[in-house]
């Protein structure tokens, strides 16, 4: 169980707990869910980061050592059905690459939302051409595994938000997605 609040709501907390059953506080949390989780303290932030879990990744689809890219898609390509005359490509692991990103999109990577939504889109029917933006995606990874998201508190009050938008011309869509946190929970940021 992992605790978030000043120094006297956590004790009230966890005595409150204590009297129900017996509990072991380990201390400041350093991993959460696959998250590497850092403080600073000082400055009054935490930082939120998955590098190992990206690596690992990365090393599980054997692309550990290709070639990084600065986005996760590429505006050109074109993403659609796949053709009866068009290779099949190997749904499971296909799947399975797809599941890795959205949780990775789920927890510190929002950047990476639209592009595995999309993939994810494709996992019955898939081509060649699928599971070239899914490598392409996580050469993106690649490329910024050691980004971090930082908590923090907006005008309105809210304890954290992201706002990201993909304008995708090949597909006609404007795709915008807001999320905002209160204080119930792990709020996050980018």
């Amino acid at each position: 169980m992992l605790l978030i609040g000043s120094k006297a709501e956590v004790t009230w907390m966890k005595s409150a707990i204590s009297k129900g059953c017996k509990i072991k506080d380990l201390g400041n949390v350093k991993f959460f869910l696959g998250m590497l989780v850092e403080r600073d303290r000082h400055k009054r932030r935490i930082y939120l980061s998955q590098g190992a879990y990206i690596k690992n990744v990365l090393t599980r689809f054997k692309i550990e050592d290709s070639k990084g890219c600065p986005t996760p898609m590429d505006l050109k390509s074109k993403l659609r059905n796949r053709l009866a005359e068009e290779e099949v490509t190997e749904k499971h692991q296909y799947q399975e690459a797809v599941s890795c990103l959205t949780y990775a999109a789920i927890t510190t990577r929002p950047d990476i939302a639209y592009a595995s939504a999309l993939v994810g889109r494709f996992s019955g029917d898939l081509s060649t051409a699928h599971w070239v933006v899914v490598k392409r995606i996580l050469r993106y990874l690649r490329e910024t595994q050691e980004l971090r998201l930082e908590p923090g508190r907006g005008e309105n009050g809210a304890i954290g938000g992201v706002r990201f938008d993909w304008n995708s011309r090949n597909e006609r869509v404007l795709y915008t997605e807001t999320y905002e946190w209160s204080s119930v929970g792990t709020p996050w940021s980018s």
